[in-house]
């Protein structure tokens, strides 16, 4: 994996993360979700994050009709790149 100093992230990606963990209202993180699908605006964002090690993908286990959902969660890497606590 990249040095977190070497990692671009477009500022999408950024308000992704920052999304993600509630910061965009919020000054501390209070959940660590993305829910989103194939062929959503967000999906190749979320995919790019996955492959930076930044987030994981998840299945939606209580979906049974949009089996191309996904839930993306802030990975400790992801973390650290925002400077916020991580706490499991």
């Amino acid at each position: 994996m990249k040095q977190i100093s070497e990692i671009n992230l477009t500022d999408k990606e950024k308000h992704i993360l920052l999304h993600s963990l509630g910061l965009t209202t919020k000054k501390v993180p209070y959940r660590n979700h993305f829910y989103t699908g194939v062929g959503s605006k967000d999906y190749d964002d979320c995919e790019s994050l996955v492959s930076k090690d930044l987030m994981h993908k998840r299945s939606d286990p209580f979906n049974d009709f949009c089996k191309d959902n996904y839930y993306y969660v802030v990975t400790k890497e992801g973390f650290k790149l925002l400077r916020v606590k991580y706490e499991n």
